[in-house]
């Protein structure tokens, strides 16, 4: 099932994938990857509470995950929740050494003016 809800995913199908993430978390909701997969379809979605849920769920499973971190950023600067951004921003930046995800923070520094935060 989860090759499925990925194959959705990547073909941007994500309300048929992201019913197969929930099924797969209800199944085993200690796996990351499934909250992971539920995460980025509600992302994509731009259904941002939700998406805060699922991505805070991944993190309290694996907490290092620098991407988590950071879309989790994004999802709070979506509803214009700066100040838990910048914390999601500054948590992606301490577990990374990934330049791509350094760069997209940077991005976000400039167009936020959180330069100095971060």
């Amino acid at each position: 099932m989860y090759e499925c809800a990925l194959a959705l995913y990547q073909q941007k199908h994500y309300e048929r994938a992201k019913e197969l993430f929930a099924e797969l978390c209800t199944q085993t909701p200690w796996n990351r990857v499934f909250w992971k997969g539920l995460a980025a379809c509600l992302h994509m979605q731009s259904a941002w509470k939700e998406a805060i849920r699922a991505w805070s769920i991944t993190l309290g499973l694996h907490a290092e995950d620098p991407w988590c971190h950071y879309h989790l950023g994004e999802c709070f600067l979506a509803i214009d929740e700066h100040d838990q951004a910048v914390q999601a921003f500054i948590l992606a930046k301490q577990h990374t050494n990934d330049s791509d995800l350094l760069s997209r923070i940077a991005n976000y520094e400039e167009h936020f003016s959180l330069t100095g935060t971060l």
